[in-house]
């Protein structure tokens, strides 16, 4: 049986917005869709620091390994690529139906790729995905 979800694929679960990145054997890689509140609070987070001189930090930090979304129903919201791996196969998801854009898949593929911070097994897993 596959997976019911590809990358980039929208869902809902527990009242949350996520974007599907990809299966591994024992784990699902998600990243959380913020809301514009959220999003606002990272950015402002990421200003001060950056005002600071503290573009280093930013680097190495991911709290703020994040996508800022384009797609219509997702626009102006972070896709967050804190905590990714979930362990818990059996999650319930509620596939909504938006697609992202193709700027916004590219985006968050690159983000996976150039951050230090993300989990080596999912910048190896994401790496020959086709966008």
């Amino acid at each position: 049986m596959s997976f019911p979800l590809t990358f980039g694929d929208v869902f809902e679960y527990e009242e949350r917005v996520y974007i599907f990145l990809v299966l591994s054997e024992k784990v699902i890689h998600v990243a959380r869709v913020l809301d514009l509140i959220e999003t606002q609070k990272i950015e402002e987070r990421v200003e001060r620091l950056i005002q600071q001189g503290k573009d280093d930090f930013l680097k190495t930090n991911v709290l703020f390994a994040y996508v800022k979304l384009q797609t219509k129903e997702l626009k102006n919201r972070a896709c967050h690529l804190h905590n990714t791996g979930k362990d818990d196969l059996s999650m319930y998801f509620s596939p909504l139906p938006i697609s992202l854009s193709n700027k916004d898949l590219k985006g968050i593929k690159k983000e996976i790729l150039e951050r230090k911070t993300v989990s080596t097994t999912l910048q190896e897993l994401v790496k020959d995905i086709e966008i």
